[in-house]
């Protein structure tokens, strides 16, 4: 749906550009895949390679990405491939890079046996899939020193929420996961 901004100024630091974007869909693996698929509706798709995630690129812990939400995983790569199609690269970024992520329950905790696992493994699994870690976590990780922002669902101030926080670039995400 386009987005249509009524503009009563001449002044320019109100735009917001989109200048990358990476995804992955059911039955298409990127951006230009599903723009290519978008006349065609399937009634339900699967996400190629889900069980695949590079912990080592992310230096985390072999276990702890076992037990980490697949909505973290998917939203770490896709971060980083987002990042790469921008051409910015936050360690050289002169300002701060925001994060901005949507995403809903993830019911996967659910399938982790929770029987003979340590309290600090419980804390760190318990953590992991809290509602509003998404965002503190990826600029953890990808060094993005921004203000971060996790919510349920992406609201419809998204860019009054931008302008606010006076950072040059922001990552923005939304994923909903559903295993």
């Amino acid at each position: 749906m386009p987005i249509h901004v009524n503009r009563t100024s001449s002044d320019n630091k109100d735009i917001i550009a989109i200048v990358g974007m990476a995804g992955c869909f059911p039955g298409a693996k990127s951006v230009n895949e599903l723009w290519e698929m978008v006349t065609t509706v399937p009634t339900c798709g699967l996400l190629a390679d889900i069980d695949k995630f590079d912990a080592n690129f992310f230096n985390i812990n072999a276990q702890d990405a076992v037990n980490m939400d697949p909505q973290q995983r998917l939203l770490l790569e896709k971060s980083v491939q987002a990042l790469d199609d921008t051409g910015i690269d936050p360690r050289r970024e002169k300002g701060k890079i925001g994060v901005f992520i949507a995403t809903e329950y993830s019911k996967y905790k659910e399938l982790i046996p929770q029987n003979n696992i340590d309290l600090a493994t419980k804390l760190t699994i318990d953590i992991n899939y809290m509602p509003g870690s998404s965002a503190a976590m990826i600029s953890y990780l990808l060094n993005l020193t921004g203000p971060a922002f996790s919510t349920g669902r992406t609201p419809t101030n998204l860019c009054e929420v931008i302008f606010e926080h006076h950072s040059k670039n922001f990552l923005v995400s939304s994923l909903v996961l559903v295993i």
